[in-house]
């Protein structure tokens, strides 16, 4: 069993499956990929990092490059709802055009050993990104693996660009839980959890998903139509 843990694999491009492991780090966009001058970054983590996450204001976090030291600010924390996290880092002043910046702390947080380096384009990004279609709720799947199940509900989503993230939110009753999540085109956003972690616990009872997209430079867009609502893993009938 400790051996199918293993083989699972964490990465930004898949929250809903980690690694059985005590803890794990994550960045988005991906090291060498390029900002525009308002860019930000998003470091995630798995376990007991996430701790850290909630805290990561105190690591001082700042973008560094030659001749220019920007420091980042913490602008969202999401704690999501089986072992994952994220922060949303802004940097506190626009990025220099065309400098190489790298991701440096005044203190690293345990564990953290990524390559975390950006490209800094010519502008700025103030265009929103568009929908191609409206979201479409699909069914989902419940699957038992090595360390435990996999529990996924299932969204279409079509957008014209996808380097983007989707911010999923879930409501049950008077209860929210929000998370970014990467998507590829042609296949379905999962809403759920691997066997070790994910964003969100789908519950037996209805709950509703809105969503909208967002791109490096924190522009967003809501989804167009109504929001979807579900029954456990399934399209509320």
């Amino acid at each position: 069993m400790r051996a199918l843990c293993l083989l699972a694999v964490l990465t930004f491009a898949s929250p809903s499956f980690a690694k059985c492991m005590s803890s794990y780090w994550e960045v988005w966009p991906a090291a060498g990929s390029t900002l525009p001058v308002n860019g930000r970054v998003i470091i995630g983590a798995f376990g007991t990092a996430t701790g850290d996450v909630e805290k990561l204001a105190g690591f001082g976090p700042a973008l560094v490059a030659t001749g220019h030291r920007v420091a980042l600010a913490v602008k969202q924390t999401n704690v999501a709802e089986m072992k994952v996290a994220q922060a949303v880092l802004v940097p506190v002043e626009p990025l220099k055009p065309g400098l190489h910046y790298a991701l440096t702390w005044k203190k690293t947080p345990p564990g953290f050993s990524l390559p975390a380096n950006w490209n800094v384009a010519a502008s700025r990004d103030d265009v929103a990104p568009t929908w191609k279609s409206a979201p479409v709720a699909l069914s989902g799947e419940h699957a038992e693996l090595g360390c435990g199940p996999a529990d996924n509900a299932f969204v279409k989503v079509d957008v014209d660009d996808e380097t983007t993230l989707i911010r999923a939110r879930v409501l049950r009753g008077a209860k929210s839980t929000e998370y970014l999540l990467p998507w590829k085109a042609g296949e379905r956003l999962a809403i759920g959890h691997g066997m070790c972690s994910g964003a969100f616990v789908p519950t037996a009872d209805v709950w509703t998903l809105e969503l909208s997209v967002v791109d490096v430079a924190g522009n967003e867009a809501a989804a167009p139509g109504a929001a979807l609502h579900f029954k456990s893993l399934d399209p509320l009938k």
